[in-house]
């Protein structure tokens, strides 16, 4: 995992380390994107998709707890809320 020091807070430090860990947890095939939050003007809050052939047949909580779980370890329980949205995917859901 790759934990964000607490001085880099940026949105471009917080998207590069979720795309590092998410792709990192999830492995080959895995898609990652984020973007700023929409209506966020301190530009702090990012939203997160992930889509994976590994989340297909599991409910959405359980794909919502894996993804989630990667970002408290990636970013640190005090900072998880620059996070405002992480949307889960399967293969099968999005083809």
């Amino acid at each position: 995992m790759f934990l964000l020091a607490a001085a880099e807070l940026s949105y471009a430090s917080v998207s590069n380390t979720l795309t590092r860990s998410l792709s990192e947890a999830f492995g080959p095939g895995v898609v990652v994107e984020t973007k700023k939050a929409p209506g966020d003007q301190a530009g702090e809050k990012v939203f997160v998709l992930v889509v994976s052939s590994r989340f297909n047949g599991k409910t959405p909580r359980q794909r919502q707890a894996a993804v989630w779980r990667v970002i408290r370890q990636s970013l640190g329980k005090d900072r998880e809320g620059r996070v405002a949205l992480a949307m889960v995917r399967g293969t099968d859901d999005v083809w």
